[in-house]
């Protein structure tokens, strides 16, 4: 058998680019991490906000439901109309925290992401303080 591979093609070879690096000291990479992970704790949560409202929306109209109940000559509309507000702001509330949940859980997420990024360029790099040993 011969130890020689033969190609049927010609295969062309790319060369790596030369990358270009920005110098950053270690105060401000220490920095900037930080940032990203009190990121997190900052964040305002307006969907939060919003079903906390409209779950306080139905919590009102049980309690004009049960109130309604009681009285004996109430338009039905007035019955229909607080039953429909009960019903949407109850499903649209639960809708908002779902979706507060999950936006705080991608939020968390990229953070995460982010910072395990970092803690990998740093492990490319010999971090012991060799310029305060020769001094």
């Amino acid at each position: 058998m011969s130890e020689e591979i033969t190609f049927n093609q010609e295969y062309i070879s790319y060369k790596p680019k030369k990358q270009k690096v920005f110098p950053v000291q270690e105060q401000d990479w220490k920095k900037i991490k930080d940032m990203i992970s009190r990121c997190e704790k900052s964040e305002r949560r307006s969907y939060k906000d919003i079903s906390l409202v409209l779950l306080g929306g139905s919590i009102s109209a049980i309690l004009s439901l049960v109130a309604l109940y009681n009285i004996t000559n109430v338009a039905s509309w007035i019955m229909n109309s607080n039953w429909i507000i009960l019903i949407c702001s109850l499903l649209i509330g639960i809708g908002f925290f779902y979706l507060d949940k999950q936006q705080n859980e991608l939020q968390t997420l990229d953070i995460k992401q982010i910072t395990e990024e970092m803690n990998y360029i740093e492990q490319k790099y010999d971090l012991t303080d060799k310029d305060q040993d020769a001094s």
